[in-house]
């Protein structure tokens, strides 16, 4: 039995990238995103994890998004972003008098269900204050997650337009071969350094053993 005509109007949108409808009344599973769409999950996953990314998206925008696509946005995108970073470091001159510094480190970062390897190094310029003490400049950060063949692509390419192997540079490291494995292909005259954290440890530990001390030094 018929009893009217109920007539229900919502907002509804044409995406020209993805050629599809949404409706943001009544809710929108994303398959395929559009570049605006895309570019908020990204910059909301500059501070925030997977699962509050896509609390935030659902709640305020009716977007409806899985982890495991924000996570692969987030990993093909990021690599993009890394490797354009590193396309705009300038090739700079080489000066005998130039003195670097780098320190490398790696650990693992807890991802959805898993943990995954990380690395990153920081590289300086040392320069000289008037007073005669030595200050850290012309700072660099590069980091990714992924393995040591990930991290040396990346990283080859900074000391290429730097022009860092071919100046004085102290290399620092926490011990870990990989590390210095890295460091002796790239610079077989650097000066490696033991960091002093982990200099102390085996110290202490060199101590205990020789003399019998039961505390670390």
């Amino acid at each position: 039995m018929t009893t009217g005509t109920v007539e229900l109007t919502y907002r509804s949108f044409y995406c020209a990238e993805c050629h599809k409808t949404c409706s943001p009344d009544v809710g929108f599973i994303l398959t395929k995103a559009s570049v605006l769409v895309q570019r908020k999950c990204l910059k909301l996953l500059i501070d925030q994890p997977f699962e509050a990314a896509q609390a935030y998206l659902a709640e305020e925008h009716n977007i409806v998004v899985s982890c495991s696509y924000l996570q692969d946005l987030a990993e093909r995108f990021g690599a993009t972003a890394s490797s354009d970073a590193i396309g705009m470091i300038p090739v700079q001159a080489v000066s005998p008098e130039d003195r670097y510094v780098i320190q490398i480190d790696g650990s693992h970062v807890p991802l959805i269900g898993h943990w995954q390897e990380a690395k990153a190094a920081v590289i300086a310029k040392v320069e000289t204050r008037p007073d005669g003490r030595p200050v850290l400049t012309d700072k660099l950060y590069y980091a990714i997650r992924g393995n040591v063949g990930n991290f040396d692509s990346g990283f080859e390419e900074i000391l290429s337009r730097k022009a860092l192997t071919q100046r004085q540079v102290a290399l620092m490291g926490d011990g870990a071969p990989w590390i210095w494995n890295l460091y002796q292909q790239h610079f077989p005259n650097g000066l490696q350094i033991l960091d002093f954290y982990h200099a102390t440890e085996h110290i202490s530990a060199a101590t205990a053993v020789v003399g019998g001390v039961k505390r670390p030094v």
